[in-house]
């Protein structure tokens, strides 16, 4: 859905979105089943998807930043298109769900102290406050708070997380394996 959304924001092919709105609307169908306890995120647990190839740190996990950014970036480009398409109820479905989400989002995740949001949700409602990359994907779609984005922004540049040759360790990297640490080498900084 968001990659389509994009698609259609850069080229305004609304003829396509016309032709492809039966599929766009079972991929929203199909996401927003994958939200068992109405907090308005996607779960890793039904979704199958996101950030799970981080090691240590998909233990536990409810939902995690990535699919969460994601998530909430589609149900923008879908509302959109779902207005194109003539379809106000269900754009304004996406955009209640999307305002849920994000609220959500901001509560669990956010953590003032250490200026930077966490990893994931996990069981019990407690969350995975490792410092990752995995932010960037929310932040690259403008889902954070502004002023919270930019202190994230200013944790994801520190050395804490970013060195010339990739993700560094780190004494604060806590549960943050070697398989996390070569899996963000491997993916590339921001």
């Amino acid at each position: 859905m968001l990659a389509f959304g994009e698609y259609w924001k850069q080229t305004a092919d609304t003829a396509l979105v016309r032709e492809l709105w039966p599929n766009l609307r079972k991929a929203f169908e199909w996401s927003r089943a994958a939200d068992s306890d109405g907090d308005g995120l996607m779960e890793n647990t039904i979704a199958g998807a996101g950030a799970l190839e981080v090691g240590d740190l998909q233990e536990g996990i409810v939902s995690d930043v990535y699919l969460s950014g994601v998530w909430i970036a589609a149900l923008d480009r879908f509302a959109r298109m779902a207005d194109a398409m003539k379809e106000p109820k269900l754009a304004s479905e996406a955009r209640a769900i999307r305002s849920k989400a994000l609220a959500t989002l901001e509560q669990a995740l956010w953590m003032p102290q250490q200026g930077q949001y966490a990893f994931a949700i996990l069981e019990g409602k407690k969350v995975n406050e490792n410092l990752t990359s995995w932010p960037a994907t929310a932040l690259s779609f403008d889902v954070f708070d502004a002023t919270r984005g930019a202190e994230m922004v200013g944790r994801l540049a520190s050395n804490e997380i970013m060195t010339d040759w990739g993700r560094g360790r780190s004494r604060r990297a806590g549960r943050c394996s070697i398989r996390c640490t070569t899996t963000m080498v491997l993916s590339g900084p921001l």
